[in-house]
């Protein structure tokens, strides 16, 4: 069974704070300047819209049917659902463990990319403005003053599963389309207002209201990036289910609590009070006390916590007593479910670890721990009766009775996320990327870049993942997980016939005037031809009065014998701003009449400045990932 993996573009502002290089690839939210993802459980029952239930993908259904309650012809089935895609290091625990999320009927919440749509300079009041042909208007958009793109909506409800955004005229778009079925919103333009609630209706005309249910008069909201100038609402609870004819429902209330948490910056920084700090490269909007390690977003969240689902005859109440040592303080984990119908009366009874990081010996902190599911329990209320339990083994080496995970804001991770168990040299890393250059959008000079080791590695990306249920039969299933593999195409080494061959020294007098340099080669195979490239190069003399012209050129031919085989090849330059130009390109573009075994010979020349002429073979690789 192989989880799927997603490709994602690191977001690097930190570093690239010349405007005309912004690329905004991964959901950053300006307001705080950095990828700003949904609360815990809203994320947990997100993934199955990411990522669907598909045995050909290697994501299996492991699921355990709790409770189904109904009314008339509603029927909602309670589920503890796993989640077999794998483990992103930094992925906080749902209410009901890691991996793990209680279908309840679901929800809708939100991924705010760049700012929320309804706010000042959202996209709804900038989508018709933009003009991304001018940098001011890019630079605005990297400060969080101005807008560029929707936000993302996921919903949740039994049977389906998706996302859904508006553009800039209202419209709503769906992924996947469903046509049969329908969202509505319900939006107050008003201050303070915005999207109020949401109402899925499935094609047999359920009504699934999240929200706000106005027949009660009640909200359920989730707020992040609390205690700032700018919060804004994250996820929409589910408070009534009704039938097509509105007959029958089933309704669901919830408690407030509020917690924090910190998620992985983008880059590496020290947080500072004040706005930049020597020698070091400071993300923007920093603040608080200098940290030695690992910096971070701090999230900041008035949550709901699901607390009941009624119909006429059935009671569902969810009891949530235990703080989690795993988010810091006012979140609690799902102790009891207590079902009631009639005069029947069970409950059932969830037992929890922590996965940890043995780090937190040294740093005593809530992101060293995430909850562990270790065994769900089946009793009569009086406590007379019960059923042998679910337990559940994970993947990982146990440390003092501690199954091992990195700490969520561990650098150690591949390009999906995954642990790779490279702590060394990513941990060092100020942006966790693989060494790169980067090109000065100005300039012109090369910016070394990055230098972390984001390869996968399957032996560590599996730590953490559902290894055994047994089952209160003392059955049990164990799930063997491997990583997806995909082929790509990449460039391989280059074997050079001719390397840097000039027309003259240092640009300057010595190069003025036609000057010529030549070579000769002889090709192996037909292969060799096949995978041939060539750099032709003219670099003018600045000072360009010493020569007759401000005109540069640079020129290949290639003959054989007297007699030349193909065109001329050229490029030009001209006195300013730069007094150079570079190509790269297959050397099919000047022949295809070349044979293996036959000398030719490779003349470059030049005009008023040097030439250089590279020819090498570069085979594509086909490798595996």
């Amino acid at each position: 069974m192989k989880p799927n993996f997603r490709f994602f573009l690191l977001h690097s502002t930190c570093l690239l704070c010349l405007c005309a290089s912004i690329l905004m690839a991964q959901p950053v939210n300006t307001l705080t300047k950095d990828v700003v993802m949904p609360s815990p459980n809203a994320a947990a029952l997100g993934k199955y819209g990411d990522i669907p239930i598909d045995y050909s993908s290697g994501t299996p259904s492991i699921s355990i049917p709790l409770y189904s309650i109904g009314e008339g012809n509603i029927n909602l089935p309670i589920s503890l659902n796993y989640h077999g895609s794998g483990v992103v290091v930094g992925e906080p625990a749902s209410w009901v463990g890691l991996g793990w999320s209680l279908n309840t009927g679901g929800m809708v919440s939100r991924t705010v990319m760049g700012i929320p749509d309804e706010g000042p300079n959202g996209y709804w009041s900038n989508a018709n403005t933009i003009d991304t042909s001018l940098r001011s208007y890019i630079c605005e958009m990297s400060l969080g003053n101005k807008d560029g793109e929707p936000d993302i909506f996921s919903y949740n409800v039994p049977g389906y599963s998706g996302k859904f955004f508006y553009d800039k005229d209202n419209n709503l778009f769906k992924i996947p389309k469903n046509p049969d079925l329908k969202i509505e919103k319900v939006y107050d333009s008003g201050s303070g207002g915005g999207f109020v609630s949401f109402t899925v209706i499935t094609p047999d005309g359920t009504r699934y209201v999240f929200g706000k249910d106005a027949d009660r008069n009640i909200t359920a909201y989730e707020l992040q990036n609390v205690g700032s100038s700018s919060t804004w609402r994250s996820t929409w609870m589910l408070l009534r289910i009704e039938s097509f004819d509105k007959k029958f429902k089933l309704l669901l209330d919830y408690d407030s609590e509020s917690y924090s948490y910190k998620t992985l910056a983008s880059c590496k920084y020290t947080i500072s009070n004040f706005p930049t700090v020597p020698n070091n490269v400071t993300c923007p909007g920093s603040n608080g006390a200098d940290i030695p390690k690992h910096d971070y977003i701090h999230q900041y969240m008035n949550a709901k916590r699901l607390k009941s689902i009624k119909s006429s005859t059935d009671t569902l109440t969810f009891i949530a007593i235990t703080g989690r040592e795993d988010l810091e303080s006012g979140s609690y984990r799902l102790d009891t479910l207590k079902l009631k119908s009639g005069g029947f009366c069970s409950r059932f009874v969830f037992s929890y670890a922590y996965f940890e990081d043995p780090l937190i010996a040294t740093y005593n902190y809530s992101y060293f721990k995430r909850l562990q599911l270790t065994k769900l329990q089946k009793f009569s209320c009086n406590g007379a009766i019960s059923e042998n339990a679910h337990d559940f083994t994970y993947e990982g080496p146990v440390n003092n009775g501690k199954v091992f995970l990195p700490h969520r804001l561990s650098k150690a991770i591949d390009h999906w996320g995954y642990y790779n168990g490279k702590h060394t040299p990513n941990e060092g890393q100020d942006v966790n990327v693989p060494p790169t250059t980067l090109i000065h959008p100005i300039s012109g000079d090369p910016i070394p870049y990055g230098g972390s080791n984001r390869d996968s590695d399957t032996t560590y990306l599996k730590y953490g993942m559902l290894k055994q249920v047994t089952y209160p039969t003392g059955g049990n299933t164990v799930y063997s997980f491997e990583a997806n593999t995909a082929q790509y195409v990449v460039p391989g080494q280059k074997t050079y016939f001719i390397q840097n061959l000039t027309t003259c020294g240092t640009p300057g007098p010595s190069c003025c005037g036609n000057l010529v340099n030549t070579q000769n080669v002889t090709f192996n195979s037909s292969a060799d031809i096949s995978g041939c490239f060539f750099d032709l190069e003219i670099v003018g003399n600045a000072n360009y009065a010493t020569c007759s012209s401000c005109y540069f050129q640079a020129k290949i031919q290639i003959f054989n014998g007297a007699t030349q085989i193909g065109p001329d090849y050229f490029i030009t330059a001209t006195c300013s701003p730069y007094f150079e130009n570079v190509i790269k390109v297959p050397l099919a573009q000047i022949t295809t009449n070349l044979s293996p075994n036959i000398s030719y010979t490779f003349k470059v020349s030049s005009t008023n400045g040097k030439g250089t002429f590279s020819l090498y073979h570069w085979p594509n690789v086909t490798t595996s990932w």
